[in-house]
């Protein structure tokens, strides 16, 4: 079942699959207030379906992501990009997640238009890949992220691209609450560079912590 995680809001936002289709009758309704991240691995496959701007599909059972739907099994349908939908990291994860160095594929390359909730964790060790509109999530449009630490996120040496910052290359019409940004390294010989965000526009900042990060750029 979905344990803990199972809430009752006023008016559900998420319809839930049963074996294999997506019914809309309200009894039938899985209702959540937000899909749970487990771990690593469900971050990166959140990860890829955002970024396949496609829908997708979220297995309450067991807490994962999924691009098609197995008969017998209950889903619910999470539209593409991300829309509407609240994704939070699991109260189980303790330590945060270490993505150990590796080279990480932004969340939205086209546009992560849901909200991120944190849920106070922190994802850290994480360079950004050789390419513009880079960081944690590439594209942030009108959505919200919140509650989230970034740490030891890093851009390799010589480094020429713009839109970079370590929670997004570009945030857009979205709200960014209590996230804190430590320990970061964003250097760039490109503009629109920031310790936050590369770039952004009609933004409603709150609780925004930048500590011990080195930012350069051509611009800011």
């Amino acid at each position: 079942g979905c344990s803990a995680h199972i809430e009752t809001p006023a008016m559900p936002k998420l319809q839930a699959g049963v074996s294999g289709e997506i019914y809309k009758q309200i009894s039938l309704n899985i209702l959540m207030d937000a899909l749970i991240i487990k771990d690593k691995t469900e971050l990166e496959h959140f990860r890829t379906y955002i970024n396949s701007n496609q829908i997708f599909y979220y297995e309450p059972a067991n807490q994962t992501f999924h691009n098609t739907m197995e008969s017998g099994h209950s889903y619910i349908e999470v539209a593409a990009n991300g829309v509407e939908t609240t994704f939070k990291l699991s109260d189980t994860i303790s330590n945060g997640i270490d993505l150990l160095g590796t080279t990480w594929t932004p969340i939205g390359t086209t546009s992560f238009k849901g909200i991120f909730d944190g849920n106070g964790k922190t994802i850290r060790n994480f360079k950004l890949r050789s390419n513009s509109y880079s960081g944690l999530f590439s594209r942030v449009e009108n959505g919200a992220i919140r509650n989230l630490t970034i740490e030891n996120a890093v851009t390799p040496s010589t480094y020429t691209y713009s839109y970079v910052g370590a929670l997004a290359g570009n945030v857009k019409f979205a709200t960014v609450e209590n996230v804190h940004i430590k320990d970061c390294s964003i250097k760039s010989s490109d503009n629109y560079v920031g310790g936050m965000a590369g770039y952004g526009d009609g933004i409603v900042f709150d609780g925004i912590i930048v500590e011990e990060t080195q930012v350069k750029g051509t611009s800011y």
